[in-house]
């Protein structure tokens, strides 16, 4: 009867010990796959934040980026005797570019059929070609007595670049204002689409 008890026993002490074996196995297998999973998260974020870096590395390079800056005026008491710059900010030329002016809030007509002039595209601001990191310098379409002191324009630029087969444009707000000295400055403004684009 002893014989039996001990042996049920050692048979239930066997029985638990194979059981704490395989939890200790099930547990051991539940860490290694965690780690795996953990690796494997880690090697995949890690080839998106890669994927991701050489997408805006590339893009960097090939997205075009202009800016447009006013210089010196020849008269200083004359807003529309002063000159601006095209840079071309890119890693890539832009060709075929057209510098044009619009003027918000001063009616331009025509000479010879009296119609509204939308935009002046003087023939010097035609431009085959803007090196990276060079500047070309546009004048506006024309002078005046200094009667206008207050001007609100638009510079717009279309160009192609290297990549793209098409053409773009950009457009630069400026504003004059005349200090205590009559000196006529060019003060950049907020980028907001033109009169005649504008959405409600």
């Amino acid at each position: 009867m002893w014989s039996y008890r001990s042996r049920a026993r050692n048979e239930i002490r066997a029985l638990r010990r194979e059981l704490g074996k395989r939890e200790k196995q099930e547990k051991e297998q539940q860490k290694i796959k965690r780690r795996v999973l953990l690796w494997r998260g880690i090697v995949a974020a890690s080839v998106i934040v890669t994927i991701i870096s050489g997408y805006v590395t590339i893009v960097g390079y090939w997205l075009p980026r202009i800016t447009v800056q006013p210089l010196s005026a020849m008269n200083p008491k004359d807003a529309l005797s002063t000159k601006f710059s095209i840079t071309n900010q890119g890693s890539l030329p832009i060709y075929k570019v057209i510098a044009g002016f619009r003027y918000n809030n001063v009616t331009i007509r025509d000479a010879d059929t009296g119609g509204e002039v939308d935009e002046f595209v003087p023939v010097d601001n035609v431009f085959d070609s803007i090196p990276p990191n060079k500047s070309a310098t546009i004048n506006e379409a024309f002078t005046s007595s200094g009667a206008e002191k207050n001007l609100d324009i638009w510079v717009t630029v279309r160009y192609r670049p290297a990549w793209y087969p098409f053409s773009r444009e950009e457009a630069f707000r400026f504003k004059s204002k005349v200090d205590n000295e009559q000196q006529i400055h060019w003060l950049p403004q907020p980028d907001i689409l033109p009169p005649d684009e504008e959405t409600p």
